[in-house]
C-alpha cells in the first residue's frame, strides 16, 4: 500500500497536526521515517523519507551550518517535514523560518505538532500503514544498533 503525506493528515488520529506549507504536494508517497537525531542525518537518508525535527539537535550549529545540512537533505527528495514545536522553541525559531523558506520554495509539505504529541504516534502510524517501510525501518534499527558499539 503507497502511504502519503495526505494520508498522514486524513486518516491518523494525530489531532493537533497543522499544515504550514506544501499543500500542493501531499500526495508525495513517504518511502521511509526518520528522526533527525545526527546533524549529517543526510548520510542515513535514502530518498522519500518523511523526516521527524525538533531541532535539539541544530542547537550548536550556524545559520549556514544549518542550512548546508538542509540542502543536502532536500536533494535526496524528501516526502515532508513534520516540526515539534515544544518550551524554549524560540530560539530555534530562527531555523524554522530557513525550513520554512525552503520548503516554500521547493513545495514540500511542511507539518507542525506540538510538544503534546508524539512523534511515536506518527512513527506507529507510517509503520503501521505500510510493511515495506516497517521491514526497512525493523532492519536500520537492527543494524545501526549493531554497528554503534
Amino acid at each position: 500500500m503507497v502511504l502519503t503525506v495526505k494520508d498522514l493528515i486524513t486518516t491518523s488520529n494525530i489531532h493537533d497536526l497543522k499544515v504550514i506549507c506544501g499543500k500542493e504536494e501531499m500526495n508525495r508517497e513517504i518511502k521511509g521515517i526518520k528522526i533527525i537525531e545526527v546533524e549529517n542525518i543526510e548520510k542515513y537518508l535514502r530518498g522519500g523519507e518523511l523526516i521527524l525535527a525538533s531541532f535539539l539537535v541544530y542547537q550548536d550549529c550556524t545559520s549556514s551550518q544549518f542550512e548546508e545540512h538542509l540542502k543536502k537533505i532536500l536533494q535526496l527528495n524528501v516526502a515532508g517535514f513534520v516540526v515539534k514545536t515544544r518550551d524554549g522553541f524560540e530560539k530555534y525559531k530562527f531555523k524554522y523560518d530557513i525550513l520554512k523558506k525552503y520548503c516554500r520554495e521547493g513545495n514540500i509539505p511542511l507539518l507542525e505538532i506540538s510538544s503534546k504529541e508524539s512523534f511515536w504516534n506518527i512513527i506507529r502510524y507510517v509503520l503501521k500503514g505500510d510493511e515495506k517501510i516497517f521491514l526497512q525501518w525493523k532492519k536500520s534499527c537492527f543494524y545501526d544498533s549493531a554497528h554503534s558499539a
